[in-house]
């Protein structure tokens, strides 16, 4: 069932109407955090399953845009990178709304501290994915 025009609610039109994304989640039991599993789970309606094919198709292939997405683990990123879904799951939701990953950057070790300052190579990464996106 496709959703209404009027169904649609302010942020689902602000992510239709954005030039870009940056879709972001700290890793939580080796996934996305609940409230990011949901908003996912919400984006159902770029979806549709058509009839006597395997697998649903999304709505939108291409509005050529672009995303970045961003997560954060208490293990080091190389191990995140492996052992954590939370990068897949942004990227499909990002396909599903019509966009193409610009990059990713995973900030690894990010609960050694309570309060921890960013890297400079983090930050540097950040920067450069912003200007990805934004060209």
């Amino acid at each position: 069932m496709a959703a209404k025009k009027e169904e649609i609610s302010l942020p689902d039109r602000k992510i239709e109407a954005a030039d870009g994304l940056v879709l972001a989640s700290p890793v939580n039991f080796f996934g996305v955090t609940a409230v990011t599993q949901r908003f996912m789970e919400r984006l159902v309606c770029y979806a549709f399953w058509p009839w006597g094919k395997a697998g649903p198709v999304t709505r939108v292939k291409d509005r050529g845009i672009k995303a970045v997405l961003v997560t954060s683990s208490a293990m080091p990123a190389a191990l995140g990178r492996i052992f954590t879904r939370s990068l897949g799951g942004l990227k499909r939701a990002a396909q599903t709304l019509g966009a193409k990953p610009a990059g990713t950057l995973f900030i690894g070790t990010a609960a050694l501290q309570e309060k921890q300052d960013l890297s400079q190579a983090i930050l540097d990464k950040a920067r450069k994915l912003g200007y990805e996106l934004a060209r």
